[in-house]
């Protein structure tokens, strides 16, 4: 632990570290170079004070291994009010495990959604879906017509698999255009922007300059592109192609064989041509397109709910046929197609006896659409304590509301210190999908799960843990089935060392925090 401490601890290569083993090619930008503008703050109250217990690669957990690379742990005692870090909505929700117990942990994930007045250069407005016949928001209210919702869609309509369900939001999380907004939601002409490309830190797209040429040696790169970072160099033909400025977060492949659906869609036309927008088109965030290129046909912007592009579109060079994949999420990008020369690994590599932990040889990157903040470790019930129990007749045990004259059983550890009651329910539906702004009091600490002690968790990725592991699809041969999150590098606005932290601290960077060292939050409570 001595010698782990001395080399390991808050070792992230100025947050350029992945941890992807095999992969060293493959880096996170970094640290951003300021951190006062950065959109997160410390996860309590303005003017407490709290210890950070084990920072980014702790000696504890906070390591490779754990996928945990990046996260944070703050000391709290059971029952403190948690401050939402950064603005966004609420995506995934556990509070089904019981006190004291080490199986899991009850968390809350928030996906990070900065709202922005209208006419914001690089932002995306909202848009219209539904409402469809006996479709209500998540809290059963119905859906008005002309409600719209920030773009969670793709091109072709499909989520981002970002929700479990097809109508995630609560009123709270929409706009409603034309009349006023409904209580607690954000005001008409609202935009959105889903990531922050100065702190938000996937890596960064590869670019060439002007008169690079593809694999084939004669076939010139478009200008304003970028290529995922683990394309080879020169990238070949088949490549897609992303807007310049797209960031990127691997997906592992852990498939033995991935078939095609060919022919597709018809015996006599197995390859199907691309769709190629207008001159002067541009992404929904009014970008211009790129000339001449195409996208995969399932792009073609008709949905009347999002009637362009997507930025993180794939692009590809005008006259690119496509085939069909069989599993149309392995590339995460909303489309079911790929170029038909796109190879694919026959076999999973063998294990390597000097890295068995060593990720999968084929990995492929994939762009960022949002960020996710986790906060683990929550003391169970934590929505409503007053008004949460545990059915013990199901496993895993879940939360619903008090039917009296039962008893709460969520232990509060200290009877006579009143908790906050977070969302005043205990019904999951009606907290997945509100939109939550910074500082507001979103959880209450506790110490389920691995916890040496009561502590709560943080961390920043692409990825929402309420839909499962980064993975293409489930593989017969469930050991291959392994999954892989990424957790990414961030900063908080309100991390300072000075003298008053020891004289070990005071020359530390400032918006990284670390272990055992104490911070003062700046983070204003904004409700309930």
């Amino acid at each position: 632990l001595i010698y782990r401490y001395l080399w390991s601890n808050n070792n992230t290569e100025s947050g350029t570290f992945t941890g992807l083993d095999r992969r060293e090619d493959l880096k996170l930008p970094g640290y951003p170079d300021d951190h006062l503008d950065s959109p997160y703050k410390l996860p309590w109250v303005k003017g407490e004070e709290h210890e950070c217990v084990q920072n980014a690669m702790g000696i504890w957990s906070h390591f490779p291994g754990n996928q945990q690379t990046y996260a944070i742990d703050w000391n709290h005692n059971a029952g403190t009010d948690v401050l939402n870090s950064r603005e966004g909505i609420i995506t995934s929700l556990d509070q089904s495990i019981p006190n004291h117990d080490r199986r899991s942990a009850n968390a809350i994930e928030v996906m990070a959604l900065k709202t922005v007045p209208a006419g914001t250069a690089g932002a995306l407005p909202g848009v219209e879906k539904g409402p469809s016949v006996g479709v209500a928001f998540k809290d059963t209210s119905i859906i008005p017509n002309g409600t719209l919702f920030p773009p969670y869609w793709d091109v072709n309509g499909n989520q981002w698999q970002l929700f479990p369900s097809d109508m995630p939001l609560h009123p709270s999380g929409c706009i409603l255009g034309g009349a006023p907004p409904p209580a607690g939601g954000l005001p008409p002409g609202t935009m959105f922007q889903f990531l922050d490309a100065k702190h938000d830190r996937g890596m960064a797209g590869k670019a060439y300059p002007a008169g690079a040429k593809f694999d084939d040696g004669s076939t010139p790169i478009p200008a304003g592109v970028v290529f995922a970072p683990d394309v080879p160099s020169p990238p070949p033909k088949w490549a897609p192609m992303y807007r310049a400025g797209t960031m990127f977060t691997p997906w592992r492949a852990n498939l033995s064989v991935i078939p095609f659906d060919l022919p597709s869609p018809t015996p006599a036309t197995p390859y199907i041509a691309g769709f190629t927008t207008a001159a002067g088109d541009t992404f929904l965030d009014g970008a211009p397109i790129p000339p001449d290129l195409e996208m995969p046909i399932d792009c073609q912007a008709t949905p009347a709910w999002l009637p362009k592009p997507h930025p993180v579109t794939p692009m590809y060079l005008k006259g690119t046929l496509f085939k069909k994949v069989a599993g149309s999420d392995y590339f995460n990008t909303g489309t079911e197609y790929v170029a038909a020369d796109t190879p694919f690994p026959d076999a999973i590599p063998p294990a390597d006896p000097e890295h068995p932990n060593a990720e999968l040889s084929y990995q492929w990157c994939v762009p960022v659409v949002a960020v996710f903040v986790d906060y683990a470790h929550a003391l169970a019930g934590f929505t409503s304590v007053p008004k949460a129990t545990y059915d013990k007749t199901v496993t895993p045990a879940v939360v619903r509301p008090l039917v009296p004259p039962e008893k709460r059983v969520a232990d509060p550890y200290e009877p006579d210190h009143p908790l906050t009651d977070v969302f005043g329910t205990a019904d999951p539906d009606e907290i997945l999908g509100r939109y939550v702004p910074q500082g507001r009091v979103i959880m209450l600490s506790g110490d389920t799960g691995i916890s040496a002690y009561n502590h709560m968790h943080q961390d920043v990725g692409p990825k929402s843990q309420g839909t499962g592991t980064w993975r293409d699809r489930q593989h017969t041969d469930s050991s291959l089935d392994e999954g892989f999150t990424l957790t990414f590098p961030f900063v908080f606005a309100d991390v300072k060392h000075t003298v008053d932290n020891g004289f070990r601290e005071a020359p530390m960077r400032d918006g990284i925090p670390h272990a055992m060292t104490w911070y003062i939050s700046q983070n204003e409570r904004n409700g309930p």
